[in-house]
């Protein structure tokens, strides 16, 4: 296939924010763990967070609140909050992932997962839906030892796909995960959901778009 007269036989999705429409939701829960735990996690601050993997938050969070901040008290109360409102809410898709997903596996293109996060959170979302079985490779944060900036997810994925990395597409959200992609070799494509792409990216994005329903028309 093609898109913007350049080929592609192979698609990776990341998962948080990009596939699945749970940003705010992870934001809201990181900051009111923080604030139950008597800490202030501003905006700027979390948006250091994204797309890093969670050693690297940790650490970033040990260095803005001190080191009597404790990760386990806070992991804990953020997952408990976050999970309360997924099994409430339910899992959302980000507009345009469904349809643009079901084209691409019509066009019998190789899709993957490639995620900094767990498989048991992979399997906790998308275990609720009928997508866990539909990815042909999935790649989460315990196959890998090194997290997004870093290229070594998306040159795993790429070959277990056996595929190259060149002649393959991402989807990103963040500015890490897109770096990532890039320096793979691959075809990054940003579609942001909670901070814009920063210059670096977007000299080096194939795209950047707003929604994943914009995709389906720029392919042939």
């Amino acid at each position: 296939m093609n898109i913007l007269d350049r080929y592609f036989d192979s698609v990776i999705f990341d998962m948080d924010g990009l596939t699945l429409d749970n940003g705010s939701l992870y934001k809201s829960a990181y900051q009111n763990a923080a604030k139950k735990l008597g800490y202030f996690l501003s905006d700027e601050l979390y948006e250091q967070l994204l797309g890093l993997p969670h050693a690297v938050c940790d650490h970033i969070l040990k260095e803005a609140f001190g080191e009597e901040f404790s990760i386990e008290n806070f992991t804990l109360e953020m997952e408990e909050q976050y999970h309360e409102t997924l099994d409430k809410e339910g899992v959302k898709f980000r507009e345009g992932f469904e349809e643009l997903f079901s084209y691409l596996k019509k066009q019998e293109v190789c899709l993957a997962l490639g995620t900094s996060s767990t498989l048991k959170h992979v399997k906790n979302h998308l275990g609720r839906t009928s997508y866990l079985e539909c990815f042909d490779v999935i790649c989460t944060a315990d196959d890998i030892k090194r997290g997004k900036p870093d290229p070594e997810i998306y040159n795993l994925v790429a070959r277990l796909m056996n595929r190259q990395t060149e002649n393959t597409l991402v989807f990103e959200d963040s500015n890490n995960g897109m770096r990532a992609a890039i320096a793979a070799g691959c075809m990054g494509i940003m579609v942001p959901n909670q901070v814009p792409p920063e210059n670096d990216v977007k000299q080096n994005a194939l795209l950047v778009i707003s929604s994943l329903a914009d995709i389906i028309p720029l392919m042939g």
